[in-house]
């Protein structure tokens, strides 16, 4: 088993219904990309809104790995 630690940088799209799209890893260990995407593809935002309307967010998501 590997013990690696790191902090992996995604690129992520919002979509309109809070859904992560377009995920591409930016820096980090690139054994942690997988996992990182894996992650992050489950999570759920709250829509972000713009004059009353739900748009879609580019954003950076940062996902650390730390061993205990």
């Amino acid at each position: 088993m590997n013990h690696i630690e790191g902090t992996v940088v995604l690129q992520a799209l919002i979509s309109k219904d809070g859904r992560v799209l377009d995920l591409t890893p930016i820096s980090g260990p690139s054994v942690l990309f997988a996992a990182s995407v894996a992650a992050v593809e489950q999570w759920r935002y709250k829509p972000y809104i713009f004059n009353n309307e739900p748009v879609e967010v580019k954003t950076k998501i940062t996902v650390n790995f730390q061993l205990r």
